[in-house]
């Protein structure tokens, strides 16, 4: 009879608990839902922290437990308008006995550690212990909302809110049609500049956390047997997400009950893998940018909202937000029964007032928590896409590969149906009854397939719209790390391996930079003495910490001054440095404004052609070397709570610590200051599945555990950072 460390007893039976070398933690039990139990008990044992902060601030809590300053207020009522766990009860009713099993028995291990153990210390420090309470389906829904909607959503949502900006300050409608082509169907000036607008959609403030999984992009792709030494598929994963802290966003667990196994990754607060491998399929995920949310113009006066020509009541929301030692705070909010929440108070004024909506907000968590539990016993390609198909709660896209050789690509995802014409990237008259959305997809629909005629899949958040009889992403997205993951497997001599694999995601060059190194040679050749002219003409485009330095520093200023010189002017350069240090959506969407820079010609360039805005830009390099912040390829690895609040010497945070890659390499780097904190995103979890082979390699930024003086805390960081992988297999 195998020993375990520690053993829980669950409803069928024993369950044991172990960790391997690593500190990952290996769970075997009696049944699936047992298994859940276990997950849930190592999740609070090793991140309580992390969920219970999540939890608190996802619920609109934070002034309550936490702190009373007027940026938590603003993050408070940010959520409260989310109100994230509004039919929690009705997604409750509506799960399956066996997803509904599967939940309680996650929730069970989770109070099961909590009720013995106690919470976080550093929780209890800010009085948070008067205020727990046992962990339930609803937190899970936050949790799982916050990821999908904060992380990643939202910046749709940024981004159609810019252009409304944009419109009100004047910039004209034929510039903003170049960054977003056939996107602006419909666009009434009029009506735009007359919205009453007093607060943003993602206030800056929320930026300031360290506790949330900012996501920026990811890579996935799959490669079919016929290409690999074992004959099987090889498939590989890394989200991009904020490494600069700990614990990372990821939580890996290695799964053992009666006829099945399951490894992977895990996010603290919800059930299931979310990516890893069962012992006949596996799977991993990137954001697929569907457009899920939307926003319409509404005309309110006296508390009502015109639809046609009659006027219907605003649905009221009041909520009110106790603060530590201040006195609580009402705030109420107006909203519509077909397009969501108001932005605004229309008591102050009658007028026009925007509205948005998030199409995975409701009505999607039954599903969505169903899909996560069933994942563990898929047993085919076809089975796994059908299953994670049902993983609406956000809008993501799957490889997927099996031992009998299959591979497969599914979105998922509540894509609105919209009117022909209409892209969802403007707001359009609410009183139109035209402008609603006319339904959901079918996720048969959306993007998917198997059987690719080449032997694999490659998803980088590019265009996935020709894989799809709809066409669920409106924004130009960036097609740089596809567009070198196909070259690296198109290039490559022999058949893959593992090791194949992780030298893809470990690559660094990129093809932005070449891209434009290869437009401005002519402009550059002109003026061979100027020393920055000479290190971009030497480099090849690598974005490696101990390479050519020199050449990343030189285009890296070049870009930054570009988007100046080409977007400073109309946008107004502080409108830009907003956009830079509020902001993540230059880093996210800087595709959408490289169509711009790339281009011969274009309305941004003032009468100028592409060769006179290098050259101007190259000259400003020279002038301006003191205005340019520096690349820079150092960070703090910082404790989500206590991060720079500490002495170093306590071992909180760790660091400086000199990372490769940049905004376009596979694997990405991107560092900053968002609303005055530092961040830094890139490969938040490295995995490579070989289908041919039991188990999975991994890389993590960090440790299983988030208790700083476990010996696991950041066990792994070193070897991250080394580019090294673990081997998790599952253990007697």
């Amino acid at each position: 009879m195998a020993r375990f460390e520690h053993t829980l007893t669950g409803r069928s039976g024993a369950i044991g608990l172990n960790r391997d070398e690593h500190g990952v933690a290996h769970i075997h039990a009696e049944s699936r839902d047992d298994a859940l139990h276990g997950m849930g008990y190592c999740h609070a044992r090793d991140r309580g922290l992390q969920m219970l902060f999540v939890r608190v601030l996802g619920a609109g809590l934070g002034s309550r437990w936490f702190e009373s300053s007027e940026m938590m207020l603003k993050i408070d009522r940010y959520f409260r308008r989310c109100n994230f766990a509004a039919d929690s009860e009705t997604e409750y009713a509506r799960l399956s006995s066996s997803a509904r099993a599967g939940i309680d028995a996650y929730c069970e291990g989770i109070n099961h550690f909590f009720d013995n153990e106690g919470i976080p210390w550093e929780l209890r420090f800010l009085g948070y212990g008067k205020g727990y309470t046992p962990w339930t389906f609803a937190d899970s829904m936050i949790t799982g909302k916050v990821i999908g909607f904060v992380s990643l959503g939202g910046t749709q949502g940024e981004i159609e809110r810019w252009i409304i900006d944009c419109v009100r300050a004047g910039v004209p409608t034929s510039a903003l049609e170049e960054l977003f082509p056939r996107g602006l169907a419909g666009l009434d000036l009029d009506l735009i500049r007359r919205l009453n607008i007093d607060e943003p959609i993602v206030p800056p403030e929320l930026w300031m956390v360290p506790g949330l999984p900012w996501a920026m992009a990811s890579n996935s792709w799959v490669i079919d047997g016929s290409r690999t030494e074992s004959g099987k598929p090889l498939l590989s994963n890394d989200p991009h997400l904020e490494i600069n802290r700990i614990p990372p966003v990821w939580y890996e667990v290695a799964l053992a009950w009666p006829g099945h196994t399951a490894i992977g990754a895990t996010m603290p607060g919800a059930p299931g893998i979310v990516l890893g491998r069962n012992e006949r399929v596996s799977w991993g995920v990137t954001y697929s940018y569907m457009d899920c949310i939307d926003s319409w113009i509404e005309d309110c006066r006296d508390e009502t909202y015109r639809r046609g020509d009659d006027w219907k009541p605003l649905q009221k929301r009041v909520e009110t937000i106790e603060r530590k030692g201040k006195p609580a705070e009402t705030v109420t909010f107006f909203e519509t029964d077909e397009h969501g929440t108001l932005f605004g108070d229309p008591r102050e004024m009658p007028g026009l007032y925007l509205s948005s909506r998030w199409s995975c907000g409701v009505g999607t968590t039954a599903e969505a928590v169903t899909a996560l539990i069933e994942m563990l016993e898929a047993g085919s390609v076809d089975e796994g896409r059908k299953t994670i198909a049902n993983l609406n709660n956000s809008a993501w896209v799957f490889v997927l590969a099996d031992v009998d050789g299959n591979i497969g690509l599914q979105m998922t995802g509540k894509m609105p149906i919209r009117a022909e014409g209409v892209s969802g990237l403007i707001p359009l008259p609410g009183w139109e009854v035209e402008n609603d959305w006319q339904g959901f997809a079918s996720f048969e629909d959306l993007p998917r397939g198997m059987y690719p005629e080449n032997g694999f899949y490659v998803t980088a958040n590019n265009n996935l719209n020709p894989f799809g009889k709809l066409k669920p992403i409106t924004l130009n997205v960036v097609p740089y790390r596809a567009e070198r993951i196909q070259e690296l497997i198109e290039n490559h001599v022999g058949k893959f391996t593992a090791e194949d694999m992780k030298r893809i995601q470990l690559d660094v060059m990129s093809t932005q930079a070449r891209t434009f190194l290869e437009l401005m040679r002519p402009v550059l050749e002109e003026i061979p003495d100027d020393p920055d002219s000479s290190r971009l003409l030497g480099w090849n485009g690598s974005y490696d910490y101990i390479g050519n330095t020199l050449g990343v520093d030189a285009f890296e200023r070049f870009y930054f001054i570009l988007f100046d010189e080409v977007f400073g002017k109309r946008l107004g350069r502080r409108a830009l440095m907003h956009l830079r240090s509020e902001t993540l959506m230059i880093s996210e969407f800087f595709g959408v404004f490289d169509h711009v820079l790339l281009s011969e010609r274009s309305i941004w360039f003032d009468g100028r052609t592409r060769d006179e805005v290098y050259r101007a830009t190259l000259d400003r390099m020279v002038n301006e070397r003191h205005l340019i912040p520096s690349f820079n390829r150092e960070i703090w690895f910082r404790n989500i709570l206590l991060g720079d609040k500490v002495p170093k010497f306590l071992g909180f945070d760790h660091g400086p610590i000199g990372r490769s890659g940049g905004r376009a390499t596979v694997s990405q780097f991107q560092t900053g200051l968002v609303a005055g904190r530092s961040t830094a995103t890139g490969p938040s979890i490295r995995m490579v599945v070989d289908m041919g082979r039991d188990g999975l390699e991994s890389s993590l930024p960090g440790g299983p555990s988030d208790r700083r003086f476990s010996p696991w805390y950041a066990s792994e960081l070193s070897d991250y950072c080394s580019n090294l992988y673990k081997r998790i297999s599952i253990s007697s």
